[in-house]
């Protein structure tokens, strides 16, 4: 960020979301960080680049983490291209996404759970495919 863009957004004038956008030089990945605190943190390139909006639901079953999430695919930005929620929903619209990452393998399959845009993910156990545990 340079001082201009500061400076727009410490007067009000934009927002820091404005800046949230697709960068080439920064890798996709996904981390985890183990829970004992000792163990080093695991990280997995994702199969192509995404932001992840806003996450639905995350379990481990077994050796994978299932996590549900809506997603923007790059390029995306965060400018509010129709001044109405999801930003850029016609560059990059928010898709229901799984992920299902071995975390021995590094291995992910992805699948789309449902090809409408959307901003905050809402599932049924029934219809998805997946539980609401915590990992």
């Amino acid at each position: 960020m340079d001082v201009k863009e500061a400076a727009a957004i410490l007067s009000g004038a934009t927002g820091p979301d404005y800046n949230m956008k697709y960068n080439k030089s920064l890798p996709s990945q996904f981390i985890f960080l183990p829970k004992d605190g000792k163990s080093d943190p695991i990280i997995i390139d994702t199969p192509f680049p995404f932001h992840m909006y806003h996450f639905g639901t995350c379990h481990k079953n077994g050796e994978n983490v299932v996590l549900t999430t809506t997603s923007l695919s790059g390029p995306f930005d965060m400018s509010w291209e129709w001044r109405y929620w999801l930003s850029n929903m016609c560059k990059a619209p928010g898709k229901f996404d799984r992920f299902d990452i071995n975390l021995k393998t590094g291995s992910i399959e992805h699948v789309e759970l449902d090809p409408a845009s959307n901003e905050f993910p809402c599932s049924h156990p029934y219809r998805h495919g997946h539980i609401g545990t915590k990992i």
